[in-house]
């Protein structure tokens, strides 16, 4: 059973001290477990199998194992911790300290605190109660009742990022990852109020639970898209709808519920009751339609200069699943710094006035009965000014005309133009069908494959219109090629290869046209003269139109080749080379050629020496020094690579055991790191993966793997004279555990089934009698536990011995497997007596085979039944 929020739920009971235990499959207490000072609110770490439970009274949280289901730790805690989150990225529990006026992490592996962060004072001396975990944002939402606050806590630094001021009481709280927003109940006005994690705002969202009602526990179920909310006073649990925050449906329940969790494996909810000190199962309705929740608008800002014109895109944001379609736009703006082309549609343009400044821009969407509106999408409008600027008209072939803001231009001809945004059209040409605009320098296209659309213009610049050859063929035409510089080509014409300076006849038409690559030079544009036509000049492959003689020309511009570098190895002494640079071995004495960049070296071990430093010398002295026998050098100009060694007369050497492992994913190694040679003590350093670890020492150290790969680990000892040695590599392979079986058997558990015994004389006989059990399926190795029924507590092991007295028992017998899949099965024992004579003990066995589906949550809900609340106080 999970909570999908991570966050504790409950009130704070003075009298109860008890944890309970409650199976998802039978909805019965399995065992009941005692807390000190009573179980406020719990949270489940999924990571460590635990539980985290805090106790106010007692000023402890404590953490109860999900296998044993025993306390395992209790850690105190300031004054009256209270609610809980968990926090699975950085592997902490949050906690609500309500005397101490903090919110304090524990680190699940070390259970030991970590941070703390101070709530600001408000009207009031600041409250913590409950915390909720934003996996969005990675921020810790905490409720102050007392002072009506919200606090946004950032979980990395543990610093207040936002204090939100409510109207009401806030209390228990949980996240809503749809919406983004951080949900919580709210007491005084009955409802529900949300917490933006953008914006980190406040509103009333709604779940109206009617005058007095007493909203208190609070849960997101992301299996209906829905908010479960306990409605106290009204013994009654209130589903809302996520999308518009109404009320959609009441379950009732028993008296005062309080405490909600979620069971995403059998997608139930349970409700903890104080008044009925049980617990009610409430089934999770299948998932909502989709529903409109928000709409979003591209782009989310705009600056535009005076008189230009920028288009702005609405799409619909829906819960439960893709929006349908048929969703109504409505557009405004506020100011008069503009216009709107439309205000309908999902797509408007806004084109600026002559006036600058800013003004906003609003949407609403309506779709299937809903409308929401979408945040205000800011405008910048910027002085065109007065100025006029230049603009060249181009048009291939020169034969074609084009329209710019309602003039006809043909080509070369010029215009002047103050900034703004004006339409343009490709008019229709005989034989030739438009291709592209392309525009440069104060000159921009908004949509450059379109015969029609907008041009921008905020300096002097240059609009060209290319057209390709749409009609029959006719007659030929002489290309000339000519390739810069010659020794670059040929170029790929037609699918075929054409040398600098050929001539070829082609029959009128389009041509493919491709630069080939050339050693040494980068292509840089195309250019033709004559009746040949190009798209564009840039782009390569291209196309090129042959409607007449003319020349096309391949520009080529020279790559000068990357600078190497001269490097020299020596290595002292020379009876230790070679060592090892960029992975392959250099001689001393050798030299080698290197472009510049980073590149690693590692001292080879050398027999009766002990690695020393390397050293890498530049022109102008002493560059970079290692004491380790690995490292990185840095290669920027010529230089010398040293290797020193000294001598050993005891060499130092070291070997890592075991040399390879291959184990399970959530398993560990212990590798142990054997040091001979050299002289004590020793310090050593670890690495993992090539990279070092902050595990040091010569001792042996355990590694806890979680995710299947190849890992490896090497190690360095340096002794108390600076020798240096380095351990063999160890791989560890590990393996993803295999799914387990679905179900988990018990056979062949067997016992008497009828006992006589003879009393004889004096006191009545206690027969001692043996137990035995078997599992089969799940993973081993399993632990079995066996409960005799006659109310003496329960003894682990696969076979056991047991008194009996006369009576009528029913043992029975538990088995847990090694990845916390548990079944069980029931014995019947009845011992009888008799006045006969004293004879032999006959007994009867019977074997009792039984088989039971293990449970698939990850660990039974913990559920505390809570009785009194804190009193609020002003």
């Amino acid at each position: 059973m999970t909570n999908n929020n991570n966050q504790g739920t409950g009130f704070c009971p003075y009298d109860y001290t008890n944890v309970s235990v409650v199976s998802d499959s039978t909805n019965s207490i399995l065992t009941t477990i005692q807390v000190p000072g009573g179980a406020c609110a719990a949270v489940y770490d999924p990571a460590r199998g635990e539980i985290f439970v805090s106790s106010t009274n007692a000023n402890l949280v404590s953490i109860i194992n999900d296998t044993n289901n025993s306390i395992v730790a209790k850690i105190p805690w300031g004054l009256g911790p209270m609610g809980l989150a968990y926090d699975p990225q950085l592997g902490e529990v949050f906690v609500a300290v309500t005397g101490s006026k903090s919110v304090e992490a524990i680190s699940d592996s070390t259970n030991s605190v970590v941070g703390a962060v101070f709530l600001p004072n408000g009207l009031y001396r600041p409250e913590p109660w409950f915390v909720t975990y934003d996996n969005a944002k990675r921020e810790v939402f905490a409720t102050d009742g007392r002072d009506s606050t919200i606090s946004v806590i950032d979980a990395s630094t543990l610093t207040v990022n936002a204090t939100v001021t409510d109207t009401g009481w806030p209390e228990q709280i949980t996240y809503d990852p749809i919406r983004g927003e951080a949900l919580e109940t709210d007491n005084q006005n009955s409802g529900m109020s949300t917490v933006n994690d953008t914006t980190n705002g406040w509103t009333n969202w709604g779940g109206d639970l009617g005058p007095g009602s007493d909203p208190t526990g609070v849960i997101y179920v992301d299996g209906c898209h829905c908010s479960f909310v306990s409605a106290r006073a009204a013994n009654k649990v209130a589903e809302l709808d996520d999308a518009t925050g109404l009320v959609v449906h009441y379950v009732p329940v028993g008296v005062s519920p309080e405490g909600l969790i979620y069971d995403s494996g059998r997608q139930e909810i349970f409700a903890a009751t104080e008044s009925s000190n049980n617990v009610s199962v409430i089934s999770v309705p299948s998932p909502l339609p989709p529903a409109l929740a928000s709409v979003s608008v591209s782009p989310s800002t705009a600056t535009l200069s005076a008189g230009s014109s920028q288009s702005f895109t609405a799409s619909p944001v829906c819960t439960g699943g893709p929006c349908p379609s048929g969703t109504i736009y409505s557009w405004s703006m506020n100011g008069a710094l503009g216009s709107l082309n439309s205000t309908t549609g999902s797509v408007v343009r806004f084109t600026a006035g002559l006036t600058a400044g800013n003004t906003y821009l609003f949407v609403n969407a309506t779709l299937i009965g809903i409308t929401v509106q979408s945040v205000a999408v800011p405008i910048t409008v910027t002085s065109g000014g007065t100025s006029h600027y230049a603009v060249v008209f181009t048009i291939h072939p020169t034969t074609c005309a084009i329209d710019f803001n309602g003039t006809s231009q043909s080509n070369a001809s010029t215009g002047s133009y103050l900034a703004g945004t004006y339409a343009i059209l490709a008019n229709p040409c005989t034989n030739f069908a438009f291709h592209q605009w392309n525009a440069s320098g104060g000159v921009t296209v908004q949509r450059p494959t379109s015969s029609g659309g907008f041009a921008n213009v905020t300096g002097g610049g240059a609009l060209t219109a290319y057209y390709v050859w749409s009609g029959r063929p006719l007659g030929t035409g002489n290309v000339t090629f000519a390739i810069s510089p010659p020794s670059c080509g040929p170029v790929l014409f037609g699918g075929i290869n054409e040398n600098s300076g050929s001539t070829i006849q082609f029959t009128r038409g389009n041509y493919s046209a491709d630069a080939l690559v050339c050693a040494g030079y980068a292509f840089s544009k195309w250019s033709a003269t004559g009746s040949l036509t190009l798209p564009t000049l840039g782009g390569n492959p291209t196309t090129v139109g042959v409607w007449g003689n003319g020349t096309l020309t391949a520009t080529y511009t020279w790559v000068p080749p990357p600078p190497r570098y001269t490097i020299s190895f020596q290595v002292a002494p020379s009876t230790c080379s070679p060592m090892s640079f960029n992975g392959s071995n250099k001689a001393t004495g050798s030299s080698a050629t290197f472009l510049g960049g980073r590149y690693t070296i590692h001292a080879l071990p050398c027999t009766g020496e002990t690695f020393s430093q390397t050293t890498y010398q530049i022109r102008t002295g002493l560059s970079q020094a290692f004491l380790n026998p690995w490292g990185n050098v840095s290669v920027s100009t010529n230089g010398t690579l040293w290797v020193n060694y000294t001598a050993s007369s005891t060499p130092l050497s070291l070997a890592l055991i075991p040399v390879a492992s291959s184990v399970n994913a959530g398993q560990s190694v212990t590798l142990t790191p054997s040091v001979t040679g050299g002289s004590s003590p020793y310090t050593c350093l670890w690495a993992k993966n090539g990279t070092n670890t902050s595990q040091v020492g010569c001792t042996s150290a355990s590694f806890l793997f979680m995710h299947p790969g190849n890992y490896t680990y090497r190690v360095w000892v340096t002794d108390s004279v600076s020798q240096i040695a380095e351990s063999n590599t160890v791989t560890v392979t590990v393996t993803a555990l295999s799914l387990p079986s679905r179900f988990v058997a018990f056979e062949n558990a067997s016992a008497p089934n009828t006992i006589v015994s003879e009393p004889c004389s004096g006191p009545q006989n206690f027969m001692n009698e043996t137990l035995t059990g078997s599992a089969h399926g799940g993973r081993p190795p399993y632990t079995f536990w066996w409960n005799f029924g006659d109310g003496n507590p329960r003894v682990e092991g696969q076979n056991v011995s047991h008194a009996y007295g006369p009576g009528f028992y029913r043992a029975e017998l538990s088995v847990l497997d090694a990845q916390g899949r548990n079944a069980s099965t029931n014995l019947t024992i009845t011992i009888s007596s008799t006045t006969q004579a004293c004879a032999a003990v006959s007994t009867e066995p019977s074997y009792l085979w039984v088989f039971i589906v293990a449970a698939v949550a990850l660990f039974a809900a913990v559920v505390a039944v809570f009785l009194l609340r804190r009193r609020r106080t002003d």
